[in-house]
């Protein structure tokens, strides 16, 4: 696993990316426009000089951007080991992803979704490599969420698993295994709570906003109680 890509530089992509530099890998970050690359690595750079203020490590950011090359479209990413893809979660725009993904990257290269919802062995489907393809759901904020749903497909073979389990310790995440199932796990249990919260509203018990503010408020101050402790 010398090579890690990264595919989308948006907040997911960036969080992965910095969690691989920051854990000594080689990443290539990639997305459709060079603008957005470059904005994600300024992004990567303060999130480094945060990071101790809000609980983090403490990162040399140089350090961490020495170790992540940008670039721009599929064809990047021939030369990685890994790739891990983080584009938006509209089913017609990953599969273009996957298809151009297939068609750059050598036979052997393993490719990881980062899905919260979208089947797995649905995107091993459009590539020639399905024992290859795994899911990750990686948490928000990446870097600083321990836990990963780890999601094989119908096809995922054992050497792919266990090459992202490797993958997975070594960002220090700890990897909990679930099936290739709507929502997994974490996102199946919060729809509830978010539905049941639209039910309130649409049976008149209170309006969005009052919703919305009971848990604000609540968050606040359990924040504040656990500040002054």
């Amino acid at each position: 696993m010398n090579v890690i890509g990264v595919m989308g530089a948006g907040v997911m992509g960036v969080g992965v990316a910095q969690n691989l530099a920051q854990t000594g890998h080689d990443v290539v970050l990639v997305d459709k426009d060079e603008a957005i690359v470059a904005q994600a690595l300024a992004t990567i750079r303060n999130n480094c000089r945060m990071s101790r203020l809000m609980g983090g490590p403490a990162l040399d950011a140089d350090e961490v951007i020495s170790r992540i090359t940008i670039g721009v479209g599929a064809d990047a990413m021939a030369k990685a080991d890994i790739v891990i893809e983080n584009v938006t979660e509209n089913w017609d725009i990953k599969r273009e992803v996957y298809e151009a993904l297939d068609a750059a990257c050598k036979p052997e290269a393993i490719f990881i979704v980062n899905t919260s919802a979208i089947p797995i062995t649905k995107v091993a489907a459009v590539t020639g490599r399905p024992e290859r393809v795994v899911g990750v759901h990686f948490m928000n904020p990446v870097p600083a969420k321990p836990a990963v749903e780890l999601i094989p497909g119908f096809h995922t073979s054992p050497g792919t698993l266990e090459k992202t389990r490797a993958l997975l310790t070594a960002m220090g995440k700890k990897s909990i295994e679930v099936k290739d199932a709507c929502g997994f796990i974490s996102n199946r249990v919060l729809m509830l709570t978010v539905n049941e919260a639209a039910y309130l509203v649409y049976e008149g018990v209170a309006d969005a906003e009052s919703v919305d503010e009971v848990f604000r408020r609540s968050e606040e101050r359990r924040v504040g109680k656990e500040c002054r402790s």
